[in-house]
């Protein structure tokens, strides 16, 4: 009897502890949890600070809510143990994002001075695109990542959207019932002052340029225009910072004569002062309405000149109409706010963590040990309708471009797969930049990046 109760003890002491353990492991992971949210929380707040002019950056950022301004082991002694069940029931109610979340009321039924939506200054997205299946299907998935970020957050300043679509003769393409879209007539083949000049880019600032002398211009009724390309991917909502005269723009790395001094300052200087410039490109930028019918004149006579340019051509290569673009702003007398956190550009380990960023430039190719992915596989052909998973190791830049990736070509119906056997993405040329390079090559060397990036404070 005497070990019957001793064993009936150990059982019952032993059931208790692995209660308690329990519990005690539910508090720490909820409190974890809390942690994390603060910490986004905190990015945010940082993020938006960076966002202000300068002249506003003085005033101290609101207070965070009690659960999360206080630190983690605060947290530990004035949390409860919650049950599991409860503690699922909380968390998918802070954290769900459903896509088809209903829209909020406008300002005039709830009240302009306490609406969220009141304090928008929205802008009308504008993608930039040629023909091709190239940016076909790069568009696509452009436009389904638009809408779900704009459904899921209906009071932030994301607008209407455009695709500005230069063609041949201003023909529509295959898209036109999708997406909304305005056409242009493309540059001819050629040396013409209405010709490429083998350098195709030339079409944005000649779209550009159709497009703010049309109706279609006038009929967008966002005062600003957020300018972004096809292989761009809005990962969450930019406020809208810019101002009637001062657009806010992505700082390049190499959009700064100190990237190559030798080559490049002695070029731009013969246009403006290199040292006086914006160290941005016309993409993505938001601008002003009146702000670009005012810019796009110039810029394209700019481009033109210094494409027939053959020494400014050799030299600058295939970012010539970015620089075209900065110089032409800074002559006019328009200085642009950048934003390094606009965009990311994820090439080998530059980019690792997305989180702070508003747009994923998938420009560069994207390969960890044998897996790879580059978009110039499939200038002829859609990608698969589901990219292969890069390895458990890769950094998590790659891990999130699958999932938007394979989530977009999902839901966009149909999607024109390849079939055939050269389908996949773990080979292919490691071509550096997404641009004609018809008289200069750039060679993306890691020690010239990392300089560059850190004359821009990268």
């Amino acid at each position: 009897m005497g070990l019957l109760a001793a064993l009936l003890v150990a059982v019952v002491v032993g059931a208790l502890v692995c209660v308690v353990s329990q519990q005690l492991a539910t508090s720490h992971l909820f409190i974890d949890e809390l942690a994390h949210l603060r910490s986004h929380a905190l990015r945010a707040s940082t993020a938006l600070r960076d966002e202000q002019p300068a002249s506003s950056r003085d005033s101290p950022p609101p207070p965070l809510p009690p659960h999360l301004s206080a630190h983690p082991r605060e947290l530990r002694a004035q949390t409860p143990s919650p049950t599991a069940a409860s503690r699922a029931t909380t968390l998918a109610a802070e954290l769900a994002r459903p896509f088809h979340r209903p829209p909020r009321p406008p300002a005039e039924a709830v009240g302009a001075a306490s609406s969220e939506c009141a304090q928008r200054q929205p802008y009308h997205v504008l993608l930039t695109a040629a023909s091709g299946v190239y940016q076909e299907w790069q568009t696509r998935i452009a436009y389904y990542h638009y809408k779900k970020l704009k459904a899921l957050h209906p009071c932030s300043d994301v607008g209407g959207f455009t695709r500005l679509l230069n063609t041949r003769g201003a023909q529509p393409d295959g898209l036109m019932a999708e997406i909304p879209t305005v056409l242009v007539n493309q540059l001819h083949p050629g040396g013409c002052d209405e010709c490429d000049h083998g350098f195709i880019v030339m079409n944005r600032p000649w779209g550009l340029q159709q497009l703010v002398s049309s109706d279609a211009f006038e009929r967008i009724e966002e005062k600003y225009l957020f300018i972004m390309e096809t292989d761009h991917i809005m990962l969450k909502p930019l406020r809208n910072a810019a101002t009637p005269t001062r657009p806010v723009a992505f700082g390049f790395f190499y959009m700064t004569h100190r990237y190559d001094t030798q080559k490049l300052y002695p070029v731009v200087k013969k246009y403006f002062d290199p040292d006086q410039l914006d160290p941005v490109g016309p993409s993505p930028m938001i601008i002003a309405k009146d702000c670009l019918r005012r810019l796009v004149p110039s810029w394209w006579n700019l481009t033109l000149a210094m494409k027939r340019d053959q020494t400014t051509d050799r030299a600058l290569g295939w970012v010539l109409e970015m620089w075209s673009y900065t110089i032409n702003a800074a002559k006019l007398g328009v200085r642009h706010q950048v934003e390094r956190y606009l965009q990311s550009e994820p090439a080998e380990d530059r980019v690792v963590d997305l989180t702070p960023y508003y747009l994923l430039h998938y420009t560069f190719d994207l390969h960890y040990q044998s897996w790879k992915f580059s978009k110039r596989r499939f200038g002829a052909q859609y990608p698969p309708a589901e990219i292969p998973s890069p390895p458990t190791r890769a950094p998590r830049n790659a891990h999130a471009f699958v999932r938007m990736m394979n989530e977009a070509m999902g839901a966009t119906i149909p999607w024109k797969a390849c079939k055939d056997g050269g389908c996949g993405v773990k080979h292919g040329d490691r071509t550096a930049l997404d641009r004609p390079q018809s008289t200069a090559r750039v060679r993306m060397d890691r020690a010239a990046l990392v300089r560059a990036g850190r004359l821009l404070g990268f």
